[in-house]
């Protein structure tokens, strides 16, 4: 399909092949019975669900990484001091009004009905947002140096995620030299 191109394409066909087989994700053509009918992806029974017939080039990314980590949650993807620093780069965009900022934030705000909930969403809805608003430069540019620090989260946590459940070759492909900071191996200290 159009959608695993997409994917294949961006992140490689041996990670999208492996977070298929972990489970982790799965591509339908069309939403299931449980699933709004134009969804473009869902998350259900903790696994991470895309629909690519609700899907354009422009939006296959975005949600995948919002399937995947969005919901997975991006404070479990990476260092607290990471995501509260993501989170205070989100509230000065919406603070300096940022319209896809706003949009996300706006979209968070009518999906949930907790404030909890809605904080969890505005960053995975920065990313959808992102791709389908026609933003300025400068809005677009302030949102994208956000937007790179959560791919990178997301690639740490891919990569450790693959790497424990033997998938090391396909993980050790993913991470560039400016993603290892973002890395939080959660392992007890060994003492050499």
């Amino acid at each position: 399909t159009q959608t695993r191109a997409i994917l294949n394409e961006r992140f490689g066909e041996k990670l999208i092949k492996a977070l298929e087989a972990m489970g982790l994700i799965t591509i339908m053509d069309s939403p299931p019975s449980w699933a709004e009918p134009d969804a473009d992806g869902a998350y259900h029974n903790g696994k991470s669900y895309l629909f690519a017939s609700n899907l354009t080039p422009e939006t296959v990314v975005a949600t995948f990484i919002h399937e995947l980590g969005g919901h997975k949650g991006f404070q479990e993807l990476m260092t607290p001091t990471a995501y509260d620093s993501l989170m205070r780069q989100f509230n000065r965009l919406v603070n300096q009004g940022n319209p896809i900022a706003l949009a996300a934030k706006e979209r968070a705000e009518a999906a949930e009905s907790t404030l909890g909930a809605q904080q969890d969403e505005y960053l995975p809805y920065l990313l959808t947002q992102q791709t389908t608003l026609n933003a300025g430069r400068i809005q677009q540019s302030s949102v994208a140096k956000v937007i790179e620090q959560v791919y990178r989260a997301v690639k740490a946590w891919l990569y450790r995620t693959l790497s424990a459940h033997g998938f090391d070759g396909v993980a050790s492909k993913l991470l560039q030299p400016k993603d290892l900071s973002l890395i939080h191996i959660s392992e007890p200290t060994r003492p050499y």
